[in-house]
């Protein structure tokens, strides 16, 4: 038998992927942790900071990549452009 602390962590070669906090066994908050850490690591992410790195890194791309292809037409009534704020636009003339 081994005895262990609560600062310790518990490991299964071939069982668990990764160690578990003693903690995590009766504590929700480091029993949701860990949840979460095995859960992002299932599907190949390290971390949630990594995982919001990615999302920022795809987000920069996507907004360079549009920003290259030049102004687009908005799904508004009237196809404003988007090169001008709408407070500059002036209204079409009125035709009698």
């Amino acid at each position: 038998m081994r005895v262990v602390t609560a600062e310790e962590a518990l490991t299964a070669e071939g069982v668990l992927t990764n160690p578990v906090t003693v903690d995590a066994l009766y504590d929700p908050d480091h029993a949701e942790a860990a949840i979460f850490r095995n859960l992002l690591n299932r599907r190949g992410v390290e971390s949630l900071e990594a995982l919001r790195e990615a999302g920022r890194a795809e987000g920069k791309a996507e907004g360079k990549a549009e920003g290259r292809a030049g102004p687009r037409r908005s799904g508004a009534p009237g196809g404003h452009s988007l090169d001008r704020p709408a407070a500059l636009r002036r209204p079409p003339p009125k035709t009698r």
